[in-house]
């Protein structure tokens, strides 16, 4: 189709026009009758709707995009050259005469299909096999749908039926003259033939996008594998069940309550073993497919992996102006590089419970917009590699692991600073307020080279331990710099300034 046409397209070089939206399309139709030379001809122009994604014309080697929704009126009529056709997944109508006097051989019709209108597959007399991946009663058909197609006992060549096999007595207890042989040829049967195998259990995903209320229906594709497209936020879990209620998950191996989606089993397509586990969740937003495949029960997730925009702060969360633990409320930490920040904080203002002596805290890059909505910030919150987590007095000035998660780190109420950098997930926590000596950095009780040498690495981000933020904080600025290496050098060479 010619570029900025607005009516069809030729979607992934179908050899089909296809209708771009829903649309009315006017044309002529001729019919003729009588014998010999003797014949009258009827004109008459008639308008003829299509839905959207509709196929209005086809034609022989059309392979049909998975988009496409409807097989268009008339869309493939007496195109003789055309011997096989799998309709795929996705395809829920066959509008009137769609195939009628169609060379086709070989039909497969796919499961989502629930609607063949009059005369749609008439005429086709080289039909010999037609795949049908549904039940026999989820599909409405309409007059004469294979009028002249299925089995004739005059010419004696049989149109196969391929079924699944718990539906073969269904075809041969009904009474003859149903639409799903030919109503107004009663003698005619399908030749059935129950070979499909075991129709699939159908899948179900559900998620926290609505609150866990919605179940949506996977599709089944060409493949027997089934499939679902759902644009989904950053930090969305979700599960999928089958018809009989039991539920699939993922396996937690990290002790952080799902299993998280990474950008290597996306870009992979790895496929995930799915477990009576826990739910999945996927940390960056987008549109997802999973395909699931029922054999050996995984799912491979595909889409565009867009990295989120991390936030370029570090709050710290605790009992904040009197709401514990508030989510939409914290102590932020100062950064020069937004890879190492800091903080002076009072424990006890950021403790659970102060009456224990002792502060609660974790971390995050990304505030709430309520109170208590843990969910809104859970892909960005961070804390002990543990629960319960006490720092006790031998952990001060060196590097503590952090780790994605809600687990807290518990501390003695005092007076502190705390330094987070984001590059090596490492905490270190130095206590303010008790006797230091200047310019000792590294608190060896004495002020030499090694100091200067553990506020470079300091400066650099290499996280020196031990490490005394506030000796070496040498003129006093809640800052540890360039400016403080120097005053440390003056002070080893006598000089005062």
């Amino acid at each position: 189709m010619a570029e900025g046409n607005t009516v069809y397209d030729s979607r992934d070089n179908c050899n089909a026009i296809v209708a771009k939206d829903d649309m009315n399309i006017s044309y002529t139709q001729i019919n003729s009758n009588g014998s010999g030379d003797s014949y009258t001809e009827f004109w008459y122009t008639m308008n003829r709707a299509y839905a959207k994604d509709a196929i209005v014309v086809g034609c022989k080697g059309t392979v049909i995009p998975s988009s496409v929704k409807a097989i268009g009126y008339k869309a493939f009529r007496s195109v003789i050259n055309l011997k096989s056709l799998v309709i795929p997944e996705g395809v829920t109508s066959i509008d009137e005469d769609a195939f009628v006097l169609a060379g086709l051989e070989s039909l497969t019709l796919p499961s989502t299909l629930t609607e063949i209108n009059k005369n749609a597959f008439a005429d086709c007399m080289k039909l010999l096999n037609v795949y049908a991946y549904f039940g026999p009663t989820d599909v409405t058909l309409g007059r004469n749908v294979w009028n002249f197609s299925i089995h004739n006992p005059e010419w004696d060549v049989p149109t196969n039926l391929h079924v699944y096999p718990q539906y073969a007595n269904w075809y041969d207890l009904v009474p003859n003259a149903t639409l799903w042989e030919n109503a107004d040829m009663g003698n005619c049967r399908f030749n059935v033939v129950p070979d499909l195998g075991v129709e699939p259990t159908p899948m179900y995903i559900i998620g926290s996008w609505d609150g866990w209320a919605q179940t949506i229906a996977m599709t089944l594709n060409d493949a027997g594998k089934w499939t679902i497209t759902k644009a989904m936020d950053a930090g969305v879990q979700f599960k999928f069940k089958d018809e009989d209620g039991n539920w699939y998950g993922g396996e937690d191996t990290n002790g952080v309550g799902y299993f998280e989606i990474n950008k290597d089993l996306v870009t992979s397509g790895t496929p995930i073993t799915l477990v009576d586990g826990e739910n999945f969740l996927i940390p960056v937003a987008g549109e997802w497919t999973f395909t699931l495949d029922p054999t050996n029960m995984t799912v491979v997730v595909s889409g565009e992996w867009n990295e989120p925009q991390e936030p370029k702060h570090v709050y710290i969360l605790g009992e904040v102006n009197g709401n514990t633990w508030a989510t939409n409320v914290g102590v932020e930490m100062a950064t020069e590089d937004e890879v190492t920040f800091t903080a002076d904080v009072i424990c006890g203002d950021l403790g659970m419970d102060q009456t224990d002596g002792f502060g609660y805290f974790s971390f995050t890059k990304k505030l709430a917009e309520t109170p208590g909505d843990w969910s809104g910030i859970e892909y960005y919150r961070f804390g002990a590699e543990g629960a319960d987590f006490a720092v006790s007095e031998e952990m001060l000035g060196t590097e503590l692991g952090l780790q994605a998660g809600t687990n807290a780190f518990k501390l003695a109420d005092g007076e502190y600073t705390f330094i987070v950098n984001l590059e090596t997930m490492k905490l270190v926590i130095t206590k303010k307020g008790a006797a230091g000596k200047p310019g000792d950095a590294n608190e060896d009780e004495s002020v030499d080279v090694n100091d200067v040498t553990t506020i470079i690495n300091y400066i650099l981000g290499k996280n020196p331990t031990p490490f005394n933020f506030d000796n070496a904080n040498v003129n006093g600025d809640d800052k540890v710099d360039v400016m403080d290496v120097t005053l440390i050098i003056n002070m080893i060479l006598g000089i005062n300034e």
